[in-house]
C-alpha cells in the first residue's frame, strides 16, 4: 500500500509518497512483460480491483508529482519518474554466523507469504530434490516473525520468488542472514542497481524452467556459494542499512 506524509508547506514541511509494491504493479503490464507473473493463480476478482487500484494509483503518481518513492526498483516500469528509496532492514538482527553447508544436508528454505511468490512452481521442485536426498525442503508457514531471523539463519540457500521479477524485504533479509537469495530478477532492476550503487545485485537468477539445474549447481559448487552469501551480507550492509535511503531523503528535503 501507498504511504503519505503529511506536511504543512507554511512550516516548512514537504509531502511525500511511498509505493510498496503492488499498489504501483499493473497486473496487466506485469504480466505482459514478465512470463512468470504469477495473477492465473489468484481470485480473478481480487485482480481486477487490483488493475482498478493500480491503474488509479499510478495516473496519480505519474501526474505533476515531484515527491514520489519507489520502495523496489522494478516499480520504475510503473513510475518511471519515481525515485529508488532503498528498502531499510535491520541487519544485525539478521546476521548469522552459521556456516553455509553446516548440516549433514543442505537446507533450503522457502517463505510463501503472497501467492505472487510461484509458490506452485517452487514447492514441486524443491520437494523432488529432497526425495532424491539432495537437500532438506523447509517451507516456512505460520513462524511468527521473530522466529524468522532464526529460520533465515539455519538455512544455507532462500528460494524467494518468481511472479514479481524485482526483490523485497524477504530477500534483504536472508542476504543479511549471509544465504544465497536465489530468485527471478528483471534485466531491469539489476541494471538499475548497479548503476545507482556500483553494486551487483547478489541474489542467484532463477526461474520455474532452471530452478533445479540453479539450485543443484550451488550445491555442487559450494566454494561458489558461499562466495554469494558473503557478498548478500556486504551488499545489504551497503545498500539496505539505512545509509543509502537517508542520503536520498537528505536529498529531497534540501531540494
Amino acid at each position: 500500500t501507498s504511504k503519505l506524509w503529511l506536511g504543512d508547506s507554511t512550516r516548512g514541511l514537504k509531502v511525500a509518497l511511498l509505493s510498496h509494491g503492488s499498489d504501483a504493479r499493473i497486473p496487466s503490464v506485469h504480466a505482459a512483460n514478465e512470463r512468470w507473473a504469477q495473477y492465473e493463480g489468484m481470485d480473478p476478482a481480487w485482480v481486477r480491483n487490483l488493475e482498478f487500484v493500480s491503474r488509479k494509483n499510478v495516473a496519480a503518481y505519474n501526474a505533476d508529482l515531484e515527491s514520489v518513492f519507489l520502495s523496489t526498483p522494478g516499480l520504475l516500469e510503473f513510475v518511471p519518474d519515481g525515485t529508488w528509496l532503498p528498502l531499510v532492514i535491520d541487519v544485525e538482527k539478521w546476521r548469522s554466523d552459521s556456516p553455509l553447508f553446516a548440516n549433514a544436508l543442505p537446507v533450503v528454505a522457502h517463505a510463501p507469504s503472497s501467492k505472487q511468490k510461484g509458490s506452485h512452481h517452487i514447492d514441486p521442485i524443491l520437494a523432488a530434490l529432497q526425495d532424491e536426498g539432495l537437500i532438506e525442503y523447509r517451507r516456512v508457514e505460520g513462524v511468527p516473525v521473530e522466529q524468522m531471523p532464526g529460520v533465515y539463519g539455519s538455512a544455507d540457500i532462500v528460494v524467494d520468488q518468481f511472479g514479481a521479477a524485482d526483490y523485497g524485504v524477504a530477500s534483504c533479509e536472508a542476504m543479511a542472514a549471509g544465504r544465497v537469495v536465489v530468485s527471478l530478477i528483471s534485466d531491469h532492476v539489476r541494471g538499475h542497481i548497479s548503476a545507482n550503487t556500483g553494486l551487483e545485485l547478489p541474489i542467484v537468477q532463477a526461474d520455474p524452467d532452471t530452478l533445479r539445474a540453479v539450485v543443484v549447481g550451488l550445491l555442487e559448487d559450494r566454494e561458489q556459494a558461499r562466495r554469494i552469501a558473503g557478498a548478500s551480507r556486504e551488499f545489504v550492509e551497503a545498500v539496505h542499512d539505512g545509509r543509502l535511503a537517508a542520503d536520498v531523503l537528505g536529498a529531497w528535503l534540501t531540494k
